[in-house]
Protein backbone atom coordinates (compact mmCIF):
# COMPACT_ATOMS: atom_id res chain seq x y z
CA UNK A 1 0.00 0.00 0.00
CA UNK A 2 1.29 3.46 -0.88
CA UNK A 3 1.63 6.40 1.44
CA UNK A 4 -1.52 8.25 2.44
CA UNK A 5 -1.33 12.03 2.30
CA UNK A 6 -2.80 13.71 5.38
CA UNK A 7 -3.96 17.31 5.76
CA UNK A 8 -4.29 18.46 9.37
CA UNK A 9 -6.46 21.39 10.44
CA UNK A 10 -5.98 22.57 14.02
CA UNK A 11 -9.15 24.12 15.47
CA UNK A 12 -8.13 26.49 18.29
CA UNK A 13 -11.79 27.23 19.16
CA UNK A 14 -11.20 30.94 18.75
CA UNK A 15 -14.91 31.55 18.03
CA UNK A 16 -17.47 31.54 20.83
CA UNK A 17 -21.09 30.43 20.77
CA UNK A 18 -22.93 27.28 19.75
CA UNK A 19 -22.56 27.89 16.00
CA UNK A 20 -18.79 27.58 16.32
CA UNK A 21 -19.19 23.97 17.50
CA UNK A 22 -20.50 22.89 14.11
CA UNK A 23 -19.75 25.68 11.61
CA UNK A 24 -16.52 27.63 11.13
CA UNK A 25 -16.04 30.04 8.23
CA UNK A 26 -12.25 29.79 8.26
CA UNK A 27 -12.31 25.99 8.45
CA UNK A 28 -14.80 25.97 5.57
CA UNK A 29 -12.33 28.02 3.53
CA UNK A 30 -9.51 25.59 4.37
CA UNK A 31 -11.66 22.56 3.58
CA UNK A 32 -12.77 24.10 0.28
CA UNK A 33 -9.15 24.59 -0.76
CA UNK A 34 -8.36 20.96 0.07
CA UNK A 35 -11.38 19.62 -1.83
CA UNK A 36 -10.70 21.80 -4.86
CA UNK A 37 -7.06 20.69 -4.93
CA UNK A 38 -7.80 16.94 -4.68
CA UNK A 39 -11.05 16.95 -6.72
CA UNK A 40 -12.34 13.72 -5.13
CA UNK A 41 -15.20 11.77 -6.67
CA UNK A 42 -16.41 10.63 -3.27
CA UNK A 43 -15.87 12.16 0.19
CA UNK A 44 -16.38 9.94 3.25
CA UNK A 45 -16.90 11.94 6.45
CA UNK A 46 -16.16 9.96 9.61
CA UNK A 47 -17.01 12.87 11.94
CA UNK A 48 -17.57 16.62 11.90
CA UNK A 49 -16.60 17.37 15.50
CA UNK A 50 -13.95 20.13 15.60
CA UNK A 51 -14.30 20.55 11.84
CA UNK A 52 -17.24 22.15 10.04
CA UNK A 53 -20.40 21.03 8.31
CA UNK A 54 -19.32 23.18 5.34
CA UNK A 55 -17.29 20.26 3.99
CA UNK A 56 -20.53 18.71 2.67
CA UNK A 57 -21.33 21.76 0.53
CA UNK A 58 -17.69 22.04 -0.58
CA UNK A 59 -17.70 18.42 -1.76
CA UNK A 60 -21.00 18.85 -3.59
CA UNK A 61 -19.77 21.97 -5.37
CA UNK A 62 -16.91 19.87 -6.77
CA UNK A 63 -19.36 17.19 -7.92
CA UNK A 64 -18.33 14.63 -5.30
CA UNK A 65 -20.68 12.17 -3.64
CA UNK A 66 -20.78 12.38 0.17
CA UNK A 67 -20.92 9.49 2.64
CA UNK A 68 -21.32 10.12 6.38
CA UNK A 69 -20.79 7.47 9.07
CA UNK A 70 -22.64 7.76 12.39
CA UNK A 71 -20.06 7.01 15.09
CA UNK A 72 -22.06 8.71 17.86
CA UNK A 73 -25.08 10.99 18.28
CA UNK A 74 -23.46 14.34 17.51
CA UNK A 75 -25.97 15.26 14.80
CA UNK A 76 -28.82 15.23 17.32
CA UNK A 77 -26.88 16.12 20.48
CA UNK A 78 -24.62 19.15 20.80
CA UNK A 79 -23.15 17.79 24.05
CA UNK A 80 -20.34 15.90 22.31
CA UNK A 81 -22.83 13.47 20.78
CA UNK A 82 -23.52 11.65 24.04
CA UNK A 83 -27.35 11.91 24.11
CA UNK A 84 -26.87 12.14 27.87
CA UNK A 85 -27.27 14.84 30.51
CA UNK A 86 -24.69 15.69 33.14
CA UNK A 87 -26.51 13.51 35.71
CA UNK A 88 -26.17 10.49 33.35
CA UNK A 89 -29.82 10.61 32.21
CA UNK A 90 -29.95 9.19 28.70
CA UNK A 91 -32.12 11.27 26.33
CA UNK A 92 -34.43 8.79 24.60
CA UNK A 93 -35.91 11.75 22.74
CA UNK A 94 -34.33 15.13 22.03
CA UNK A 95 -36.01 18.11 23.69
CA UNK A 96 -34.29 21.40 22.88
CA UNK A 97 -35.31 23.03 26.18
CA UNK A 98 -33.55 20.23 28.04
CA UNK A 99 -30.58 20.59 25.67
CA UNK A 100 -30.32 24.32 26.43
CA UNK A 101 -30.22 23.75 30.20
CA UNK A 102 -27.73 20.90 29.77
CA UNK A 103 -25.37 22.90 27.55
CA UNK A 104 -25.41 25.90 29.83
CA UNK A 105 -24.11 23.76 32.69
CA UNK A 106 -21.47 22.07 30.56
CA UNK A 107 -18.26 23.18 28.89
CA UNK A 108 -19.14 22.36 25.29
CA UNK A 109 -19.96 25.87 24.10
CA UNK A 110 -16.96 28.19 24.06
CA UNK A 111 -17.63 31.27 26.21
CA UNK A 112 -16.56 34.74 24.99
CA UNK A 113 -13.48 34.98 27.23
CA UNK A 114 -12.32 31.54 26.10
CA UNK A 115 -12.69 32.57 22.48
CA UNK A 116 -10.80 35.81 22.99
CA UNK A 117 -7.92 33.94 24.64
CA UNK A 118 -7.73 31.51 21.71
CA UNK A 119 -7.81 34.38 19.18
CA UNK A 120 -4.77 35.91 20.84
CA UNK A 121 -3.02 32.52 20.78
CA UNK A 122 -3.85 32.13 17.10
CA UNK A 123 -2.40 35.55 16.23
CA UNK A 124 0.79 34.64 18.07
CA UNK A 125 1.01 31.30 16.27
CA UNK A 126 0.87 29.47 19.58
CA UNK A 127 -1.51 26.66 18.55
CA UNK A 128 1.08 23.87 18.59
CA UNK A 129 2.55 25.19 21.84
CA UNK A 130 -0.85 25.10 23.55
CA UNK A 131 -1.35 21.56 22.32
CA UNK A 132 1.98 20.46 23.82
CA UNK A 133 1.19 22.21 27.11
CA UNK A 134 -2.14 20.40 27.31
CA UNK A 135 -0.45 17.05 26.71
CA UNK A 136 2.16 17.72 29.40
CA UNK A 137 -0.19 19.18 32.03
CA UNK A 138 -3.81 18.27 31.21
CA UNK A 139 -5.09 19.09 34.71
CA UNK A 140 -3.74 22.63 34.66
CA UNK A 141 -4.99 23.18 31.11
CA UNK A 142 -8.49 21.91 31.99
CA UNK A 143 -8.63 24.10 35.12
CA UNK A 144 -7.65 27.22 33.17
CA UNK A 145 -10.19 26.49 30.44
CA UNK A 146 -12.96 26.05 33.03
CA UNK A 147 -12.10 29.35 34.72
CA UNK A 148 -12.23 31.20 31.41
CA UNK A 149 -15.52 29.51 30.55
CA UNK A 150 -17.17 30.48 33.83
CA UNK A 151 -17.28 34.12 32.73
CA UNK A 152 -20.37 35.26 30.76
CA UNK A 153 -21.92 31.87 30.09
CA UNK A 154 -24.71 32.03 27.45
CA UNK A 155 -28.28 32.22 28.74
CA UNK A 156 -30.64 29.27 28.37
CA UNK A 157 -33.12 31.17 26.17
CA UNK A 158 -30.30 32.25 23.85
CA UNK A 159 -29.07 28.67 23.63
CA UNK A 160 -32.61 27.45 22.89
CA UNK A 161 -32.79 29.73 19.86
CA UNK A 162 -29.29 28.70 18.77
CA UNK A 163 -30.18 25.01 19.12
CA UNK A 164 -33.15 25.52 16.81
CA UNK A 165 -30.80 27.03 14.24
CA UNK A 166 -28.42 24.10 14.67
CA UNK A 167 -31.20 21.55 14.12
CA UNK A 168 -32.39 23.31 10.96
CA UNK A 169 -28.83 23.55 9.65
CA UNK A 170 -28.13 19.84 10.28
CA UNK A 171 -31.34 18.85 8.48
CA UNK A 172 -30.37 20.97 5.47
CA UNK A 173 -26.86 19.53 5.46
CA UNK A 174 -28.11 15.94 5.61
CA UNK A 175 -30.24 16.57 2.53
CA UNK A 176 -26.96 16.90 0.59
CA UNK A 177 -25.47 13.65 1.94
CA UNK A 178 -25.66 10.78 -0.56
CA UNK A 179 -25.63 7.95 1.97
CA UNK A 180 -25.46 7.62 5.74
CA UNK A 181 -23.57 4.58 7.05
CA UNK A 182 -24.88 3.05 10.28
CA UNK A 183 -22.53 0.55 11.98
CA UNK A 184 -25.49 -1.26 13.62
CA UNK A 185 -29.25 -1.63 13.31
CA UNK A 186 -29.55 0.49 16.46
CA UNK A 187 -27.82 3.34 14.67
CA UNK A 188 -30.02 2.84 11.62
CA UNK A 189 -32.95 3.78 13.87
CA UNK A 190 -31.07 6.88 15.04
CA UNK A 191 -30.59 7.83 11.37
CA UNK A 192 -34.32 7.51 10.83
CA UNK A 193 -34.87 9.83 13.80
CA UNK A 194 -32.88 12.44 11.91
CA UNK A 195 -35.34 12.26 9.05
CA UNK A 196 -33.08 10.27 6.73
CA UNK A 197 -35.03 7.99 4.43
CA UNK A 198 -34.40 4.26 4.47
CA UNK A 199 -33.20 4.42 0.86
CA UNK A 200 -30.22 6.56 1.95
CA UNK A 201 -29.11 4.41 4.93
CA UNK A 202 -26.68 1.50 4.70
CA UNK A 203 -25.84 -0.72 7.66
CA UNK A 204 -22.14 -1.56 7.34
CA UNK A 205 -20.79 -3.17 10.54
CA UNK A 206 -17.33 -2.18 11.74
CA UNK A 207 -14.51 -4.59 11.01
CA UNK A 208 -11.70 -5.41 13.44
CA UNK A 209 -8.44 -7.36 13.23
CA UNK A 210 -9.52 -10.97 13.65
CA UNK A 211 -7.15 -12.83 15.94
CA UNK A 212 -7.82 -15.18 18.85
CA UNK A 213 -7.04 -13.92 22.32
CA UNK A 214 -4.29 -16.05 23.88
CA UNK A 215 -5.38 -15.85 27.49
CA UNK A 216 -2.88 -16.16 30.31
CA UNK A 217 -3.55 -18.77 32.95
CA UNK A 218 -3.48 -17.80 36.61
CA UNK A 219 -5.12 -15.05 38.62
CA UNK A 220 -8.65 -14.16 37.54
CA UNK A 221 -8.52 -10.69 35.97
CA UNK A 222 -11.28 -8.36 34.88
CA UNK A 223 -10.25 -5.66 32.45
CA UNK A 224 -11.40 -2.30 31.17
CA UNK A 225 -10.04 -0.67 28.00
CA UNK A 226 -11.11 2.81 26.92
CA UNK A 227 -11.03 6.50 27.74
CA UNK A 228 -11.39 7.34 31.42
CA UNK A 229 -14.48 9.54 31.13
CA UNK A 230 -17.65 9.84 33.25
CA UNK A 231 -19.98 8.53 30.51
CA UNK A 232 -17.85 5.37 30.26
CA UNK A 233 -18.98 4.34 33.75
CA UNK A 234 -15.57 3.26 35.05
CA UNK A 235 -16.55 4.46 38.54
CA UNK A 236 -19.42 1.95 38.49
CA UNK A 237 -16.97 -0.83 37.63
CA UNK A 238 -14.55 0.17 40.41
CA UNK A 239 -17.33 0.18 43.02
CA UNK A 240 -18.69 -3.15 41.81
CA UNK A 241 -15.26 -4.77 41.90
CA UNK A 242 -14.48 -3.42 45.38
CA UNK A 243 -17.45 -5.41 46.71
CA UNK A 244 -16.04 -8.73 45.49
CA UNK A 245 -14.61 -10.53 48.54
CA UNK A 246 -12.12 -12.79 46.74
CA UNK A 247 -8.71 -11.17 47.35
CA UNK A 248 -7.12 -13.10 44.48
CA UNK A 249 -9.17 -11.24 41.86
CA UNK A 250 -7.68 -8.37 39.88
CA UNK A 251 -9.06 -5.37 37.96
CA UNK A 252 -6.80 -3.86 35.31
CA UNK A 253 -7.79 -0.48 33.87
CA UNK A 254 -6.25 0.64 30.57
CA UNK A 255 -7.07 4.04 29.14
CA UNK A 256 -5.96 7.59 28.52
CA UNK A 257 -6.46 10.13 31.30
CA UNK A 258 -5.89 13.42 29.42
CA UNK A 259 -9.45 14.00 28.21
CA UNK A 260 -10.97 14.11 31.70
CA UNK A 261 -8.07 14.53 34.15
CA UNK A 262 -10.30 15.39 37.12
CA UNK A 263 -12.40 12.26 36.64
CA UNK A 264 -9.30 10.11 36.23
CA UNK A 265 -7.85 11.52 39.45
CA UNK A 266 -11.14 10.77 41.25
CA UNK A 267 -11.05 7.18 39.99
CA UNK A 268 -7.57 6.65 41.38
CA UNK A 269 -8.65 8.08 44.72
CA UNK A 270 -11.75 5.87 44.75
CA UNK A 271 -9.64 2.77 44.09
CA UNK A 272 -6.72 3.70 46.35
CA UNK A 273 -7.86 1.49 49.23
CA UNK A 274 -8.00 -1.65 47.05
CA UNK A 275 -4.59 -2.97 46.02
CA UNK A 276 -6.19 -5.37 43.56
CA UNK A 277 -6.98 -2.49 41.16
CA UNK A 278 -4.26 -1.27 38.79
CA UNK A 279 -4.31 1.70 36.40
CA UNK A 280 -2.03 1.19 33.41
CA UNK A 281 -2.76 4.27 31.29
CA UNK A 282 -3.04 4.09 27.51
CA UNK A 283 -1.19 1.55 25.36
CA UNK A 284 0.22 1.70 21.84
CA UNK A 285 -1.79 0.73 18.78
CA UNK A 286 -1.27 -2.91 17.88
CA UNK A 287 -1.12 -4.10 21.48
CA UNK A 288 -4.84 -4.92 21.77
CA UNK A 289 -4.51 -8.70 21.53
CA UNK A 290 -1.71 -8.75 24.11
CA UNK A 291 -3.69 -6.60 26.55
CA UNK A 292 -6.93 -8.55 26.09
CA UNK A 293 -4.94 -11.75 26.63
CA UNK A 294 -4.30 -10.63 30.21
CA UNK A 295 -8.03 -10.62 30.99
CA UNK A 296 -10.46 -13.37 31.88
CA UNK A 297 -13.29 -11.00 30.97
CA UNK A 298 -13.68 -7.54 29.49
CA UNK A 299 -16.09 -5.17 31.24
CA UNK A 300 -17.77 -2.34 29.30
CA UNK A 301 -19.76 -0.40 31.94
CA UNK A 302 -20.78 2.50 29.67
CA UNK A 303 -23.63 4.80 30.69
CA UNK A 304 -24.28 6.24 27.23
CA UNK A 305 -25.59 4.78 23.97
CA UNK A 306 -22.44 3.10 22.72
CA UNK A 307 -22.36 2.75 18.94
CA UNK A 308 -19.75 0.04 18.33
CA UNK A 309 -16.89 -0.04 20.83
CA UNK A 310 -13.87 -1.54 19.09
CA UNK A 311 -12.60 -3.19 22.25
CA UNK A 312 -15.88 -5.07 22.65
CA UNK A 313 -15.72 -6.20 19.02
CA UNK A 314 -12.09 -7.31 19.39
CA UNK A 315 -12.87 -9.25 22.58
CA UNK A 316 -15.90 -10.86 20.96
CA UNK A 317 -13.84 -11.84 17.90
CA UNK A 318 -11.19 -13.40 20.12
CA UNK A 319 -13.62 -15.40 22.26
CA UNK A 320 -13.15 -13.35 25.44
CA UNK A 321 -16.22 -13.11 27.72
CA UNK A 322 -17.72 -9.61 27.90
CA UNK A 323 -19.87 -8.00 30.57
CA UNK A 324 -21.56 -4.86 29.24
CA UNK A 325 -24.47 -2.57 29.97
CA UNK A 326 -27.77 -3.09 28.19
CA UNK A 327 -27.54 0.14 26.22
CA UNK A 328 -27.17 1.34 22.65
CA UNK A 329 -25.70 -1.14 20.19
CA UNK A 330 -24.11 -3.44 22.78
CA UNK A 331 -26.98 -5.96 23.11
CA UNK A 332 -26.95 -6.31 19.33
CA UNK A 333 -23.17 -6.75 19.20
CA UNK A 334 -23.13 -9.41 21.94
CA UNK A 335 -26.01 -11.47 20.61
CA UNK A 336 -25.04 -15.14 20.65
CA UNK A 337 -21.80 -14.66 22.61
CA UNK A 338 -21.42 -17.36 25.28
CA UNK A 339 -20.31 -16.46 28.82
CA UNK A 340 -21.15 -12.81 28.20
CA UNK A 341 -23.71 -10.82 30.17
CA UNK A 342 -25.72 -7.61 29.93
CA UNK A 343 -26.56 -5.55 33.02
CA UNK A 344 -28.58 -2.37 33.64
CA UNK A 345 -26.50 0.83 33.31
CA UNK A 346 -25.18 2.27 36.55
CA UNK A 347 -26.31 -0.73 38.62
CA UNK A 348 -23.35 -1.56 40.87
CA UNK A 349 -25.02 -4.61 42.44
CA UNK A 350 -26.06 -6.11 39.10
CA UNK A 351 -22.57 -5.64 37.67
CA UNK A 352 -21.01 -7.23 40.75
CA UNK A 353 -23.39 -10.20 40.48
CA UNK A 354 -22.47 -10.70 36.83
CA UNK A 355 -18.78 -10.64 37.71
CA UNK A 356 -19.30 -13.16 40.54
CA UNK A 357 -21.23 -15.46 38.19
CA UNK A 358 -18.40 -15.42 35.70
CA UNK A 359 -15.85 -16.25 38.41
CA UNK A 360 -17.96 -19.24 39.48
CA UNK A 361 -18.63 -20.46 35.92
CA UNK A 362 -17.05 -23.70 34.78
CA UNK A 363 -14.11 -23.24 32.38
CA UNK A 364 -15.20 -23.45 28.76
CA UNK A 365 -13.72 -23.29 25.32
CA UNK A 366 -13.43 -19.73 23.96
CA UNK A 367 -16.76 -18.64 22.48
CA UNK A 368 -15.31 -17.38 19.20
CA UNK A 369 -17.99 -15.93 16.93
CA UNK A 370 -17.49 -15.09 13.30
CA UNK A 371 -16.24 -11.52 13.32
CA UNK A 372 -16.21 -8.87 10.66
CA UNK A 373 -12.69 -8.28 9.47
CA UNK A 374 -11.29 -4.92 8.40
CA UNK A 375 -11.19 -6.33 4.86
CA UNK A 376 -14.91 -7.18 5.03
CA UNK A 377 -15.76 -3.60 5.97
CA UNK A 378 -13.43 -2.18 3.31
CA UNK A 379 -15.06 -4.29 0.58
CA UNK A 380 -18.54 -3.09 1.56
CA UNK A 381 -17.41 0.54 1.59
CA UNK A 382 -15.68 0.13 -1.77
CA UNK A 383 -18.92 -1.18 -3.29
CA UNK A 384 -20.77 1.82 -1.90
CA UNK A 385 -18.20 4.28 -3.24
CA UNK A 386 -18.21 2.70 -6.70
CA UNK A 387 -21.99 2.69 -6.87
CA UNK A 388 -22.12 6.38 -5.94
CA UNK A 389 -19.49 7.35 -8.50
CA UNK A 390 -21.18 5.35 -11.25
CA UNK A 391 -24.59 6.87 -10.47
CA UNK A 392 -23.33 10.43 -10.28
CA UNK A 393 -23.46 10.64 -6.47
CA UNK A 394 -27.18 9.86 -6.17
CA UNK A 395 -26.97 6.30 -4.92
CA UNK A 396 -28.40 3.41 -6.90
CA UNK A 397 -27.67 0.38 -4.75
CA UNK A 398 -30.26 -2.35 -4.69
CA UNK A 399 -31.82 -3.78 -1.55
CA UNK A 400 -29.49 -6.73 -1.36
CA UNK A 401 -26.29 -4.75 -1.72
Amino acid sequence: MGAVEVVEINNLHAQSGLRATYRSDWIDEALTRVVEEYRPRCVHIQHLLNLSTGIVAAARRCGAAVVLTLHDHWLSCAREGLRMQADFTVCDTVDLSTCARCLRRGAVVVAPLQGQAMKVAARLGAGRLLRRLHDRSPRAAAALWQRLGAVARPKADELLCDLGDRRAHVEAMLADVSFVVAPTSFMRERARELGIGEERIRVIPVGVPVQPVDQEVGVCRFGYVGTLAPHKGVHVLVRAFQGLPDRSLRLEVHGGEHAHPGYARGLRELASSDGRITFHGAFAEGQQARILGRFDALVVPSLWWEVGPLTLLEARAGGLPVIATRLGSMPELLEGARLSALVPPGDVDALRTAMESLVRAEPAEPAVLRARSVEDEARDLDRLYRSLVESGGLGGLGEGS
